[in-house]
């Protein structure tokens, strides 16, 4: 599976599902957390790897943190 976010004017923030990790960088998520753009017009795309149930940015742009 892969995803795109593009942040427009306000922040996003994505979710992790249950106890899928998302890693951009490394930056790691704990179970369930959550990453959060700093600024407007930062992206990510994540792929998700099943044996892991982590979610791996393979393409960022801007700043990204991790809860």
């Amino acid at each position: 599976q892969e995803i795109q976010i593009i942040a427009g004017a306000t922040a996003v923030v994505i979710q992790a599902d249950g106890t899928d990790l998302i890693q951009i960088g490394s930056q790691i998520s704990t179970a369930g957390g959550t990453m959060t753009n700093v600024a407007a017009g930062d992206s990510v795309t994540l792929n998700f790897q099943a044996s892991s149930t982590t979610w791996f940015g393979t393409s960022s742009v801007g700043n990204w943190t991790n809860a």
